[in-house]
């Protein structure tokens, strides 16, 4: 999938489910074909330091009710993104 011209795995589809103020989610699927969805972060809205930090947390214990996993992140990277 390309986002803003950087290349996210192998994703493929880019249907918008929604846009926010730290940014969009894609409704997409892996080459498994199991469909996912992938956060783009908008870089001016989200601090990338507490991102990570909220994700490492995340990890370290269950994940509460109604929070979809993160199978993977570059939250430094451009553009920022979770896949979940």
């Amino acid at each position: 999938m390309e986002t803003d011209g950087a290349k996210i795995g192998d994703l493929t589809g880019h249907e918008l489910i929604g846009e926010g103020g730290c940014g969009a989610v894609f409704r997409v699927k892996d080459e498994s074909g199991n469909a996912l969805a992938l956060k783009i972060f908008d870089d001016a809205s989200v601090n990338r330091d507490l991102l990570d930090k909220t994700t490492r947390r995340l990890k370290a214990g269950d994940w509460p009710d109604g929070v979809l996993p993160v199978i993977s992140s570059d939250l430094r990277g451009a553009p920022a993104y979770r896949l979940m």
